[in-house]
């Protein structure tokens, strides 16, 4: 539960600027913990019994008392392992399985299925090294209660070319952690989950340490950090280098909703995404927290429509059936990021962005000269809320790339005190319902857009822009403490509650 500080009750009196800011971000977080009542409670923690199998230590229960051993080959290992999470998974008194520990070593490994009621702890020192990197190293498929931690690393073994399966991927869980390990130099995705529920993934460190070794520096592509749709997931504390998506989203794949992603790291990559394709839609999203450096992307959004000729099936939309909606964006800092806010119409697996200045969008191939009727198809973006974003030298200022249609793609964008310094202007087609509260855009002064209206450093065109004023002092004081009493009073966006109790075992 936010609770509102002595001090930050004097702040809201101390200055007229800190009075606007603070007023209006508290009543939006106030107002927001009022939507948040219908999102579920945190993800559910796994339990596991207190049984603990050390695969190095021989038990003649398991697998005839053999061992694991860095002398082993993978197939032996792999074989081990599986046996012993095999015994911990079925064998264990009250049915909540036990722990599979890995201690220290480097174990060159064939893929491993992880099972219910087990906690795979890869102790710190620990190596999974995949032996062959195409392989998929560890799996699960429809399974319950389950758990890799110990602060070791899974490690894909890709050099120097791109191609293989995922590193780690776990389907149709119900109530999974990932916790405190490295996943490292996969040749594809890094960890995917997909079709699960109730999903934690905490303290996990993506990044490609041997890769970037044997390849001059350079990530290879498709390599995705964390890729997940299903139902209520938090991500936290995480750190994130890679090839391609930090963290993305998959509505086309699956419906996504109830998603925390918070205080995580985002570094080389391509950002904190939802697609491509949007076909099965995704609603009640929180990204708040986070940094970004050196991204390529920041925030992104794609998808496309069928009645585009270059259109890809995996790239659709959902039409008005399948929005993306109620998605915000919270206390996000970046520096160096070149295009740091998209929400992109013509996603084909490649963007189609914008980059020549043009008199109007219909003057691109791509878009049609008069109003397109919504399909099933068309991507949807509704109720996007960008909150105390710091943007420092950035690419271009933000691209929203809505389409000509006769029913607007993006509809209720909203920004509140958001700064962004960018070599190029932002662009805002086709959009309608945006709502700008202390919203500072800086582009060279030689840029035709620098003094633009409505909204200083952009160019926008068809879009149904409002500027809301700054209110006057007494005002601003009644909306603080409205805020502050909804926040008390609802939490907010469950987002401080989400973390603490996803801290606590029950």
């Amino acid at each position: 539960m936010f609770l509102l500080s002595h001090s930050a009750i004097f702040a809201v009196f101390s200055s007229a600027k800190r009075q606007w800011v603070l007023g209006v971000v508290m009543l939006i977080m106030g107002v927001s913990s009022l939507y948040a009542q219908s999102w579920t409670a945190p993800p559910t923690l796994p339990v596991f019994g207190s049984s603990d199998f050390n695969v190095t230590i021989s038990n003649p229960s398991i697998d005839g008392g053999a061992t694991v051993s860095t002398n082993n080959t993978p197939s032996i290992n792999a074989s081990v392992i599986d046996a012993f999470i095999n015994y911990c998974s079925t064998n264990q008194t009250g049915g909540l399985g036990g722990t599979v520990e890995v201690p220290a070593g480097i174990y060159s490994l064939n893929p491993i299925i992880l099972k219910s009621n087990v906690n795979l702890q890869i102790d710190p020192g620990c190596v999974l090294s995949n032996a062959v990197y195409t392989n998929t190293l560890i799996t699960s498929s429809g399974k319950t209660n389950m758990e890799i931690s110990g602060g070791g690393v899974i490690e894909g073994g890709a050099m120097t070319a791109p191609g293989g399966n995922k590193l780690v991927y776990l389907q149709g869980v119900n109530t999974l952690e990932v916790t405190n390990v490295s996943v490292e130099d996969s040749g594809n995705e890094h960890l995917v989950v997909e079709n699960d529920i109730n999903v934690t993934i905490s303290g996990v460190t993506i990044a490609d340490p041997g890769t970037l070794k044997a390849n001059n520096g350079n990530y290879l592509a498709n390599t995705d950090g964390i890729d997940f749709y299903g139902t209520n997931f938090l991500i936290k504390n995480c750190s994130v280098n890679d090839g391609d998506d930090n963290i993305c989203a998959k509505p086309a794949s699956g419906g996504c909703a109830n998603i925390v992603i918070t205080n995580c790291a985002i570094g080389v990559g391509h950002g904190i995404s939802i697609g491509g394709g949007t076909s099965y839609g995704l609603s009640n999203m929180l990204v708040t927290d986070c940094s970004f450096n050196g991204t390529v992307n920041g925030l992104r959004i794609k998808a496309c429509d069928s009645s585009w000729s270059n259109s890809l099936v995996q790239d659709y939309g959902g039409g008005l059936a399948n929005p993306v909606t109620n998605v915000t964006y919270r206390n996000i800092t970046m520096t160096n990021v070149t295009n740091p806010i998209i929400l992109e119409s013509f996603y084909n697996g490649n963007d189609n962005l914008p980059t020549n200045k043009v008199t109007s969008p219909t003057n691109l191939s791509y878009y049609p000269s008069i109003p397109t009727v919504v399909n099933s198809t068309t991507p949807m973006y509704e109720g996007i809320s960008f909150d105390n974003i710091q943007i420092t030298n950035a690419g271009n200022a933000g691209i929203f790339e809505g389409l000509n249609t006769t029913t607007p793609n993006i509809n209720g964008l909203s920004f509140s005190n958001v700064t962004i310094s960018a070599s190029q202007e932002m662009v805002m087609w086709y959009a309608t319902n945006v709502s700008i509260i202390g919203v500072s855009v800086t582009i060279p002064q030689d840029n035709p857009y620098a003094n633009a209206s409505p909204i200083a450093g952009s160019w926008t065109y068809d879009a149904s822009v409002t500027i809301v004023p700054e209110p006057s002092t007494p005002v601003l004081c009644l909306l603080g403490l409205a805020g502050a009493l909804l926040c008390w009073r609802f939490g907010w966006y469950r987002g401080a509650d989400v973390c603490k109790r996803s801290d606590q075992r029950q």
